[in-house]
């Protein structure tokens, strides 16, 4: 598959004249590098915070929806197991 997918990359490549993607492919590398390197450094960065909320207010959301989301299931399980350990008595 990988081998079929070189020989289209290439025919492709060949096909068009006159197209440069060098320009465009080492501009991208060099925002992915640069981008790469800020979040490197905001990673690991000795500030006390964990790695987990580092990413600023979306971390935060999504760190306490997932926290909040285990205390429901929680409480949800414990709620349920004690229905079904004393089940209410028919008369």
């Amino acid at each position: 598959m990988s081998s079929a997918v070189c020989a289209l990359k290439t025919l492709y490549k060949q096909s068009i004249p006159g197209q440069s993607t060098s320009y465009a492919s080492q501009y991208s590398r060099r925002y992915l590098s640069d981008n790469l390197k800020k979040k490197y450094e905001q990673f690991q960065r000795q500030d006390g915070i964990p790695v987990y909320l580092k990413g600023g207010l979306s971390d935060r959301i999504l760190f306490l929806l997932s926290a909040a989301l285990c205390v429901i299931g929680v409480v949800d399980g414990t709620y349920t197991m004690m229905l079904m350990a004393f089940p209410k008595k028919k008369i």
